[in-house]
């Protein structure tokens, strides 16, 4: 019986999606309430600080990631864990002394007291963070999807907590968000050490391996082309701001973009965490029902992830007064680019995915340097004219371009297959529709909704979707997900 959905992965998908659901709230909640307790200007140097670090953390870290991702498998079977751990932790620690020589130096050669506070917090939360989640990307790969969830929303709620004690209980200014993140998880990362000390007493020098080592790096440099490609594409654009414009409007349109982060980010994040472990099998041992698997991922992921793109754009102006303060409530013409950027940052992942798989790294390490570089292009032309705005454009077109060049070279586009042709024409027609319905109202009958209607014609709207959707529920059941998948 041919299902869109297997129960593994429905079960799967739903731990995600609760477990994600905190950390979103947390990152929904946060968004109205700092943005009105900060100004502009310390959500620039934050940003600025943040974006840094985040770029260290994908160069030294998240490749490491990736490796233990892609060989975890393999060396389960041949019983050579101990060897990837030891390889990966010699690894980790030489990328850590990297980061804290340059956050040392920072400080050194910084003498403003609010980015040296900064920087100092954001280092202790960087590394502390990517070694705790190295930790937890086993329990994922082991489809520990509950225990994985707890620890997560359990660190997102802690760290949020204790970041509102600091700020409304003791008066700390903008650093306290970091620093709050710093401690809780240093706290996690005690305890996963705990946990799992009889895996980390299996670690020594011994088995450092210079073949094991130079195919991580290999393996490793593509992930780190492409994350960093992607970081590049989405946070870029905040320096080319501050060269152009101010501190103020850096914080406004980081700001917004953040919205992106904590809705279609979200859900894609949740999207493939649940998929990634099955994903990881099927790239690893291919065989006949790999590319109807594949197509039906795809699908799925189109069928969940377009109308909630399509609604948060279409209703930017109200998500802007409901999420931001005031003094940011101006960008939200960006939202619509925003959203979008994000949705086609998902597609894209699953023609990168597979093209890493096959060993074909030069298409995706050449499509990510053409996009960036089409996006600081167009970043030092239209900003300069057109203001931080226009960056939210530029990375929109980035992101399609990058879109495009990707799935051109993946052996498998899904796009050509009838079912998902018949399915991007149902759900794009009714959302079409819908469009077409709320800009009547608004712009050729007049109507003012507020933000409390809005709501209300967003559930309307929603609810008619998935009744419409269902409606032609035969077309989605061609995906065997009992196959190949568990």
């Amino acid at each position: 019986m041919t299902r869109l959905l297997s129960k593994k992965l429905t079960t799967d998908f739903l731990w995600y999606l609760g477990g994600a659901i905190v950390p979103a709230l947390v990152g929904i909640f946060r968004l109205p309430v700092f943005t009105r307790v900060f100004t502009p200007a310390e959500y620039g140097f934050y940003s600025l600080v943040t974006i840094t670090f985040t770029y260290l953390s994908i160069t030294m870290y998240s490749w490491l990631s990736s490796c233990l991702w892609r060989f975890y498998n393999p060396c389960r079977d041949s019983r050579q864990l101990p060897r990837l751990y030891s390889n990966l932790g010699f690894l980790f620690l030489c990328s850590s002394f990297l980061i804290i020589c340059v956050a040392l130096v920072w400080m050194a050669l910084n003498v403003n007291q609010l980015m040296m506070r900064l920087v100092l917090s954001t280092m202790v939360f960087i590394v502390t963070n990517q070694l705790a989640g190295l930790l937890l990307v086993v329990y994922r790969i082991q489809k520990k999807a509950f225990f994985y969830n707890l620890l997560y929303s359990l660190q997102a709620l802690c760290s949020f907590g204790f970041a509102l004690f600091l700020i409304f209980g003791r008066n700390c200014s903008i650093e306290s968000i970091p620093a709050a993140q710093a401690l809780i998880a240093c706290v996690l990362l005690i305890f996963l050490i705990v946990l799992n000390r009889s895996k980390i007493r299996t670690l020594t020098f011994k088995y450092l391996s210079r073949p094991m080592l130079k195919e991580l790096l290999r393996y490793g440099q593509v992930g780190l082309v492409s994350s960093m490609g992607i970081m590049v594409l989405a946070s870029s654009d905040r320096y080319i701001i501050a060269l152009f414009s101010n501190m103020e409007s850096v914080g406004i349109y980081n700001q917004v973009y953040q919205l992106g982060q904590v809705s279609i980010y979200f859900l894609v994040t949740v999207f493939f965490n649940a998929v990634n472990p099955s994903l990881a099998r099927i790239f690893s041992s291919p065989d006949r029902r790999t590319s109807k698997i594949l197509t039906g991922y795809f699908s799925l992921f189109l069928v969940l992830l377009l109308p909630v793109t399509v609604y948060l754009s279409l209703f930017a102006r109200e998500l802007s007064m409901i999420m931001l303060g005031p003094e940011f409530q101006e960008g939200y013409t960006m939202i619509p680019f925003v959203m979008v950027s994000v949705f086609l940052y998902g597609l894209t992942l699953f023609s990168e995915t597979r093209l890493k798989f096959m060993k074909l790294y030069r298409p995706v390490v050449a499509s990510i340097i053409t996009a960036c570089a089409v996006n600081a292009g167009l970043n030092f032309i239209f900003i300069p004219v057109w203001g931080y705005k226009a960056a939210a454009i530029t990375t929109f077109a980035a992101y399609l371009l990058l879109f495009l060049l990707i799935y051109r070279s993946d052996p498998l586009q899904y796009l050509k297959s009838l079912p998902v042709r018949v399915i991007v024409f149902k759900a794009s027609s009714i959302l079409g529709v819908q469009a077409a319905v709320d800009q009547i109202i608004r712009r050729i009958l007049h109507v003012d909704l507020n933000v409390g209607w809005t709501i209300a014609e967003g559930v309307v709207f929603s609810i008619l979707y998935v009744m419409l959707v269902l409606r032609y529920r035969s077309k989605l059941e061609y995906f065997d997900s009992g196959q190949g998948v568990e």
